[in-house]
């Protein structure tokens, strides 16, 4: 009976030290998680650049389903919107409320060159102009 946390912060690929890295499927399970307990879902995705690759299954119907069912998604962000069509958000109200928790930080640091100190943050815009 304990109260989800206010932020779960992962690192999807390449966790240091293990080394391993979540499959769609249990990204999928977390940020759907994440989003039905109202939960900042933080990914360090600092390596998820260093093998991603287009799913060979041409099952994808569209550049964003292609994200999402790829080896290693292009980041957590863009489960926002899977998961929003799975779990709708209403307010006390009634009314349907901005959804997405899930907020991508990564880096050309570990990739390109570590000498350049370069980062970008993504996520939904109602939480990134906080």
């Amino acid at each position: 009976n304990m109260p989800p946390p206010k932020m779960i912060y992962i690192i999807p690929s390449y966790h240091n030290p293990t080394g391993r890295s979540m499959t769609v499927e249990e990204r999928r399970k977390l940020a759907s998680f994440a989003l039905r307990n109202r939960v900042i879902l933080v990914a360090d995705e600092v390596y998820h650049l260093l093998d991603w690759e287009p799913s060979n299954d041409g099952e994808a119907k569209s550049k964003k389903d292609s994200e999402i069912t790829s080896q290693r998604p292009a980041g957590i962000v863009h489960f926002n919107e899977i998961c929003k069509e799975a779990n709708t958000a209403t307010s006390k109200s009634g009314n349907t409320i901005e959804t997405g928790c899930c907020i991508s930080v990564s880096s050309f640091t570990k990739i390109w060159s570590p000498g350049v100190r370069v980062g970008w943050i993504d996520g939904p815009s109602f939480i990134i102009e906080r």
